[in-house]
């Protein structure tokens, strides 16, 4: 358990020794050097808690469901961080949104709120300076060591959580593609984003409850092969059919045709 916090506070230890290390931009390791003054022990408890009583104040009552949510426990177990940017995206304030961009893999998810309200335009330039000016003062050459050492496996076939055989080609030909057909382009970052773990999935957390159970199954699925995670990367597409309501008309169909009426009970994310 917490296996990957530990990654998390060496990276604070290592600051405070004068090095940079980890797959975070200089900034985001500030923070977890900030933890590095706690035992371990007890650091990882406290960034735990903080994360599911933010999970709490973004779901309330649903959080008892969505805490079952595969890729939420996956993060909680893994002693990842992703709740806390799940929150900052809900809450979607400039500074909010400029923190998101600690974990630059996730940052997409924040353009809507930027682009929809010109407004956030310059409180959120002014929190993103504010976040790497000074630390690119002082250590000017961290985009090049951070760029350097970010690659952790997950570019290639066998660490990918994507639907491509060549998941950078394939992300970038999707991309583009989405941008030129207008496709939705949320189900090209999760089913096809090369730069996401499973556990980052838990930001789809809010979407169907239908979600729960058939990240259930993914997960399943990728245990039948060898634990290769490019299964899981279906979600993105199951996301996109519970969007656009297609499960719930087969739902009704079903029912329809085995004399079950047209009641709809098909469980909804609000219900």
């Amino acid at each position: 358990m917490g296996g990957d916090f530990d990654q998390l506070y060496q990276s604070g230890l290592d600051l405070w020794a004068g090095r940079y290390s980890g797959l975070y931009p200089l900034p985001a390791n500030g923070l977890f050097a900030l933890l590095a003054l706690l035992p371990r022990p007890v650091a990882w408890a406290l960034l735990m808690f903080l994360g599911l009583a933010l999970f709490v104040a973004a779901f309330r009552r649903q959080a008892l469901m969505w805490i079952f949510f595969q890729p939420v426990l996956a993060g909680l177990w893994l002693g990842q961080i992703d709740l806390l940017f799940l929150w900052l995206l809900r809450w979607g304030s400039p500074v909010a949104l400029a923190l998101v961009t600690l974990k630059p893999q996730l940052f997409p998810l924040a353009l809507p709120a930027l682009i929809t309200d010109r407004a956030k335009w310059k409180p959120f330039g002014m929190a993103c300076l504010a976040l790497y000016g000074p630390v690119t003062l002082v250590r000017p050459s961290w985009p090049v060591e951070w760029l350097r050492q970010c690659d952790d496996g997950r570019l290639g076939w066998s660490g990918s959580s994507t639907i491509l055989s060549n998941p950078l080609v394939g992300f970038a030909a999707l991309l583009a593609t989405s941008a030129l057909i207008r496709l939705d382009w949320r189900a090209v970052f999760w089913s096809a984003n090369p730069t996401i773990r499973w556990y980052d999935f838990a930001l789809m957390a809010g979407g169907s409850l239908w979600l729960i159970p058939v990240s259930w199954a993914l997960w399943g699925a990728t245990q039948l092969v060898a634990g290769n995670p490019s299964p899981v990367a279906a979600l993105g597409l199951v996301d996109l059919i519970l969007r656009r309501g297609n499960l719930e008309r087969v739902w009704m169909v079903a029912k329809r045709n085995l004399g079950g009426g047209c009641r709809r009970d098909f469980p909804r994310s609000s219900e």
